[in-house]
C-alpha cells in the first residue's frame, strides 16, 4: 500500500491505494532455432505445455485466435519447452516469440 495526501480546496486528505501487479514482460520478436513466434496478431486461447515440458516435433504446443482466423502452434523440433512468454487472454502481435524449445 502507498500513502498519499491530496489537497482538495486547500483541504488535506489522506488517502491509500494498493501496488497494481507488475505486468508481464513483452514479448520478444528474435526469431532463433526452436522460437515459436505468433502467426498473425490475435491473443492466445490455449496454452498446452509449460516450461519444462519435453515435446516431440508437432506436438501442440498453444492456440492463438484472431479475427476469423484459429492457429494452433506446433513444436518446430524435438525439446524442452524454454520459458512461456505468453499465457491465455495475453494479446500478441505478429511475430512476437511466444516460448522457445531447447
Amino acid at each position: 500500500m502507498k500513502s498519499f495526501i491530496i489537497k482538495i480546496n486547500g483541504k488535506p486528505y489522506q488517502c491509500e491505494i494498493e501496488a497494481l501487479p507488475s505486468p508481464p514482460p513483452a514479448p520478444e520478436k528474435k526469431p532463433d532455432r526452436g522460437s515459436v513466434p505468433a502467426p498473425f496478431a490475435g491473443t492466445v486461447s490455449r496454452v498446452d505445455v509449460a516450461a519444462g515440458t519435453s515435446v516431440k516435433k508437432g506436438d501442440p504446443l498453444l492456440l492463438v485466435e484472431g479475427e476469423k482466423m484459429r492457429g494452433e502452434l506446433l513444436a518446430p523440433m524435438d525439446g524442452t519447452v524454454g520459458p512461456v512468454v505468453a499465457a491465455v487472454g495475453t494479446a500478441v502481435e505478429e511475430g512476437d516469440i511466444l516460448l522457445r524449445i531447447r
